[in-house]
């Protein structure tokens, strides 16, 4: 009784991807008085992709793509039949595989040097794969063997999906533009003394492309200065991608923070 690949697969996804991000941001003071001010600020970015893949099963249709840099050697199999197939040049720095563009914008307020509120919105944009970009079909699976991964180091085991051998089969395409992985984020602080310090850090995706977070990220963080040159910090994060985290950190302050360990 074989099946499709999208009903066996049915509310599953299997995602990652990695780029460089070349970031030139400009901020600054826009309304300044004796109770409040206000700072606004753009960042700009280009992008160097080096892999990307994406595959997901929803409501009875397969969507499945990929991107990978030549210097991890996969056999696809068909290289020779991909119009975006592409070699490695040279032995230290992986080849890129997708170039694009993108933006953030963000402005804050401060209250009395108290409080302070704080919107972004960031990775406005999108990015080309145009190199080793390959689509999947939604084929009949009527047997297959796999050992499984053997430990969570993805590009080491990426061939067992992507490879000619993999479990998917796959055809070369030209090129695929996918948005960045877009979110807003909010953040809002009271500091009532010198020594103390409180906050709320949001984070909302946007979009379910690879790389963003599957939920609403929320962090609760508190700064706390006993005395001149130590910091103690503690929180909650839930949500995002991870669950439930309490995180505490030390910090040693020297010379009015131009150092800090």
């Amino acid at each position: 009784q074989a099946k499709l690949f999208s009903e066996i697969l049915e509310g599953s996804r299997i995602s990652f991807s990695w780029y460089r991000e070349y970031n030139l941001s400009y901020g600054r003071q826009v309304v300044s008085n004796d109770n409040f001010s206000i700072y606004a600020g753009l960042g700009l970015k280009y992008l160097s992709g080096m892999a990307i893949v994406d595959v997901r099963a929803e409501n009875r249709k397969l969507e499945a793509f990929s991107a990978i840099t030549p210097i991890f050697g996969i056999d696809y199999g068909d290289s020779l039949k991909n119009p975006s197939a592409t070699e490695q040049s040279g032995k230290f720095l992986p080849k890129p595989v997708g170039h694009g563009y993108g933006f953030d914008l963000g402005a804050s307020i401060i209250f009395k040097e108290k409080l302070k509120f704080g919107i972004a919105i960031n990775d406005i944009g999108s990015i080309t794969w145009d190199g080793n970009v390959y689509e999947a079909n939604d084929d009949t699976l009527f047997d297959m063997s796999s050992a499984g991964f053997n430990n969570y180091n993805l590009f080491q085991q990426v061939e067992d999906i992507t490879g000619e051998n993999g479990v998917f089969e796959w055809n070369g395409i030209v090129e695929k533009k996918v948005k960045l992985p877009t979110n807003i984020r909010i953040g809002l602080s009271y500091q009532p003394s010198d020594k103390l310090e409180a906050g709320v850090d949001i984070v909302i995706p946007v979009n379910d492309v690879s790389g963003n977070y599957e939920k609403t990220l929320v962090a609760i963080g508190l700064d706390f200065k006993p005395i001149p040159w130590l910091r103690l910090s503690t929180g909650v994060i839930t949500g995002g991608n991870y669950g439930f985290n309490l995180p505490a950190g030390i910090t040693f302050i020297i010379g009015e923070g131009t150092w800090e360990a």
